[in-house]
């Protein structure tokens, strides 16, 4: 499956992703029991653009994260999943030429790759 979630990134999460190859997901949040093979970060302002694009290795439900990532959510959520990646690979910017990135959308890996614009992309559930 070359399905990819592209979520919107705060810089702390993006570093988490991208030093420990670790994406976590509040269990409630619909992404976490959605079907998909990667991940594409989109960083918000001022780089505003997806960066980076990673496949999922596997993934662990917890409800004991380590103190980085539990800072990272700064939420009370019961359990988290963790998506553990390979390494994110950077890819050609994909501009926010609309109103960026919000929740979570879906693609294909091909859409992703061969964008250079967010309105180029076709979202699919």
């Amino acid at each position: 499956m070359n399905k990819v979630c592209i979520v919107a990134m705060r810089e702390e999460t993006f570093d988490t992703f991208l030093k420990d190859q670790v994406y976590p997901v509040p269990e409630r949040y619909p992404r976490a029991s959605s079907d998909f093979s990667y991940i594409a970060a989109y960083r918000k302002a001022p780089i505003s653009a997806i960066t980076h694009i990673a496949h999922i290795r596997d993934q662990e439900i917890t409800d004991n994260p380590r103190p980085s990532i539990d800072q990272l959510i700064r939420q009370d959520y019961s359990k988290l999943k963790l998506l553990h990646v390979e390494k994110p690979e950077k890819i050609s910017r994909v501009e926010n030429d609309q109103s960026g990135v919000r929740g979570a959308r879906y693609s294909s890996l091909s859409q992703v790759r061969q964008a250079d614009s967010i309105s180029q992309i076709d979202y699919k559930g």
